[in-house]
């Protein structure tokens, strides 16, 4: 929630704001504000401000540019304001705004909206799934308000368990929330306000858990603070979606008749103001009622007025993939099959492409306390990684321009060209994205590890030097694949062949990942005993097995099993590497081994790579005289098969 936003509410929550406005209203505020005096003209902006939200963002745009002109030079903090709120209003570029908002802010003195301009920020970079960035704001943001703006403070605890809850990350959310409820005698205007809304999020959290009896008392219980009959369109907007969240549950439960009595009012409120954060939700509800009372007239019913709102928000909400669920579901109701079986073939292509956006985990983990000297030397580790980083980083492009001189010298080399072209814009793409972007987290979360520890906030400090040392693993990994993947392209690549254990090396290998699937709580074990002895390369084989069990590793969710499997073929051998995960689909299994057409994919805990890794397996397997190969179905764990020979 932006502070905007945040100010919406207060202003619901004093009365200042009336139960409905006209956009003529509205444009003959704006109007008036000439006459306003200019001590009073920010509070006259922000009135107008909060009745934008109930209007379409195209026009709320339009009139935040008319007052941004209407009170050019007479108050500072009033055009701060305007600019501060044209996030609010767009549907694109919103960070491009609220820099622009901050850069006025800091030009005119303004330096008290620093905290405010990193909080918005991070709310942007949330709603925008860029869960590292929206980390290192609010974090930023906490460092500042926790010695000056205790209320402000309390936001950041608020909007961390936010982050928390968006990336699946329910216990830590949780921890969080409870921190804001625990204050006691506060002296911070909004609490009966927050405490309503932590009070949902906890309800929320629970249905996630499937707690629905747990669920359904927290909401009850936010239910039970509004006065009845309700006067104000404050708690109208409360009463609206506690009992929206209320049918929902008691839908969940097999509750019809409740869930119809609850979702009453929330529909006739949310559609006579038309609600859009409301009303997609309410006819999901409704429409779902229908078909399990078997009532056709309201399916058909609920299912237009669906379609009307889907049709005119769709561009401005992400509901497409719930919108073609409820379709299918509908028309399977009314016995249409052939539309029911393309709108799920369309849901299921649309979970595809969504996959890599799934927020199934989490982005940052709080982990053991450590003390001061320990960060010290990791912020130091950290500072001497990067530095090695950068000098591989320009070997790397050393390495592609010899490569390219070398292809070039004669016409047998015509080939090779066009493949080290291709290369070269594979390794291009890694270093100007896959390597800018963590080096831009690590850069972020240095910053505050330092500020941290300048004002000996040990407890602070620890959570960026364990965030930092988790981005440095990653980089680590991908520096790795990329020597490797390098070295295998080189002509002077040579192997030294000889008869090796593959049961010790398997041994190792898992050895060596004990802690990271111990982390998910993942269970690794094999099924190779005795002495099995391979012709290949030994560096080549750790290669191997440590880039599959990675893998696999980083697409299975936490309490998986990934398994290590021999079968014996005459003069072959094959290991299958088994894993619960979450499986690839048909398309992506095309994928995996062109380099044309590799795309990364995040791990279950939105774990960073290129998908190099499997390029390397493929390109060190065949180097030794085997093969590669993969079975996989979405939602069912995947198997690969390293064929080899026996020595």
């Amino acid at each position: 929630m932006t502070i905007t936003r945040i100010i919406f509410i207060f202003f619901l929550l004093t009365g200042s704001v009336a139960y409905a406005f006209e956009k003529k209203d509205v444009i003959d505020k704006v109007k008036r504000l000439e006459n306003v005096n200019d001590q009073d003209l920010k509070d006259s902006v922000g009135g107008i401000i909060n009745n934008l939200f109930q209007f379409e963002k195209p026009f709320g745009k339009e009139v935040v540019d008319k007052m941004i002109k209407s009170i050019k030079g007479r108050n500072k903090n009033a055009t701060l304001l305007c600019l501060s709120s044209y996030p609010e209003f767009v549907s694109e570029n919103k960070i491009k705004y609220i820099d622009e908002a901050y850069r006025f802010a800091m030009a005119n003195g303004l330096d008290n909206y620093r905290e405010g301009y990193y909080l918005s920020k991070s709310h942007i970079f949330r709603e925008e799934q860029v869960y590292d960035s929206s980390m290192i704001y609010i974090l930023k943001a906490r460092n500042i308000a926790q010695n000056s703006n205790p209320e402000f403070f309390v936001t950041t605890l608020h909007q961390l368990g936010d982050i928390y809850f968006s990336v699946g990350l329910y216990d830590y959310a949780e921890k969080y929330y409870k921190m804001v409820d625990s204050i006691k005698g506060s002296p911070f205007s909004w609490i009966n306000w927050r405490r309503a809304v932590i009070r949902n999020n906890m309800g929320l959290i629970e249905i996630e858990r499937k707690n629905y009896d747990k669920a359904l008392a927290l909401f009850n219980q936010s239910l039970n603070q509004i006065t009845i009959p309700v006067t104000s369109y404050a708690d109208s907007l409360r009463l609206c979606y506690d009992q929206r969240m209320i049918a929902s549950i008691l839908l969940k439960k097999g509750d019809y008749n409740g869930a119809w009595k609850a979702i009453q009012f929330p529909f006739e409120f949310a559609y006579k103001h038309q609600l859009k954060d409301h009303l997609f939700g309410i006819y999901k509800t409704l429409i779902l009622l229908s078909i399990k009372t078997g009532d056709n007239v309201s399916v058909e019913k609920y299912y237009k007025l669906l379609d009307q709102f889907y049709e005119k928000n769709q561009a401005s909400m992400n509901i497409k993939p719930d919108y073609t669920l409820l379709c299918a579901n509908v028309h399977e109701f009314l016995g249409d099959k052939s539309k029911a079986t393309d709108c799920y073939k369309e849901y299921i292509q649309l979970n595809d492409s969504l996959a890599i956006q799934e927020k199934t985990a989490a982005i940052v983990q709080l982990l053991t306390e450590q003390d001061y000297n320990h960060l010290e030397e990791n912020l130091k580790q950290v500072k001497t990684e990067q530095m090695h980083l950068l000098l591989i980083i320009a070997l790397l492009l050393a390495l592609i321009s010899i490569i390219i001189v070398r292809s070039q010298k004669t016409s047998k080399l015509n080939k090779l060209l066009a493949e080290t072209n291709k290369t070269k814009d594979k390794f291009f793409s890694i270093i100007s994205h896959d390597l800018k972007s963590p080096f831009n987290s690590l850069l972020g979360f240095t910053e505050i590890l330092l500020e941290n520890l300048d004002d000996k906030n040990y407890k602070n400090a620890k959570e960026s030097g364990e965030i930092i040392h988790q981005k440095s693993e990653e980089l680590y990994g991908l520096i790795t694949n990329l020597l490797d993947w390098s070295r295998s392209q080189h002509e002077g690549f040579k192997l030294v062949m000889n008869k090796i254990d593959i049961s010790k090396i398997i041994s190792e290998v898992i050895r060596l990942y004990s802690a990271q699937a111990g982390s998910k709580k993942i269970t690794v074990d094999s099924e190779l005993s005795g002495e099995i002895l391979v012709m290949a390369d030994r560096t080549c084989l750790t290669t191997i097995f440590s880039n599959l069990l990675s893998n696999a590793i980083k697409f299975t969710p936490e309490s998986g099993h990934i398994h290590f499997k021999p079968v014996v073929l005459k003069t072959l051998i094959e290991i299958h590497v088994s894993d619960t995960g979450v499986g690839i689909s048909t398309e992506q299994i095309e994928k995996l081994f062109d380099l044309s057409k590799n795309i990364s994919t995040e791990g279950t805990n939105h774990e960073k790579g290129t998908g190099l890794g499997l390029l390397v397996t493929k390109e060190f397997v065949e180097k030794n005289g085997g093969s590669i190969s993969v079975k996989s179905k979405k939602g069912e764990g995947s198997t690969f098969i390293v064929r080899l020979k026996l020595a």
